[in-house]
């Protein structure tokens, strides 16, 4: 996946069979859209031992990010988006499990300038308490599934759209 997270521009796709491990997402300063169906991987992100790009820009140009299956602690999604993705303006997540680290809540934040469409159907937490935090002036469509979040706090001033 380094080889390809060096080359690749443009959109990138990467499906991987079941197999409950980890797999980290590779430093992609020139893709502008992942798909990424992982069932079963924990999900993890630069920085990490091995790769040699620094966290920051590491998604410089990424507009559209899709997460089927993957496992991922929210408060870590949440950090990479916010500092790493400046660009994104589509955020897809399907039958995605929020884990935690350590004794934290749940959390999944998401603070986006250019964020204009969320959308996240069949989410899963392992505790049954997530709570979900979006400030998002730009965003115009959001839809969720009802049954993951215990709370919700949405800033989104030009929200067009509700599903």
């Amino acid at each position: 996946m380094q080889f390809a997270s060096l080359r690749v521009a443009g959109e990138l796709r990467l499906s991987l069979r079941h197999d409950w491990g980890q797999v980290v997402l590779p430093p992609c300063k020139r893709v502008t859209a992942i798909t990424l169906s992982a069932k079963g991987y924990t999900l993890l992100f630069p920085p990490h031992p091995g790769w040699p790009h620094p966290a920051s820009g590491t998604f410089a140009a990424l507009a559209s990010l899709r997460i089927k299956g993957a496992r991922v602690d929210g408060r870590e999604l949440g950090d990479v988006l916010d500092s790493r993705c400046p660009r994104l303006k589509e955020l897809f997540l399907k039958r995605v499990v929020l884990v935690r680290r350590r004794d934290l809540p749940t959390v999944l934040s998401i603070r986006f300038d250019s964020l204009e469409r969320l959308e996240m159907d069949d989410m899963l937490d392992v505790k049954s308490d997530a709570s979900l935090q979006v400030i998002a002036p730009k965003l115009k469509v959001f839809s969720s599934s009802p049954r993951i979040f215990s709370d919700a706090d949405i800033v989104a001033p030009k929200l067009l759209e509700v599903c």
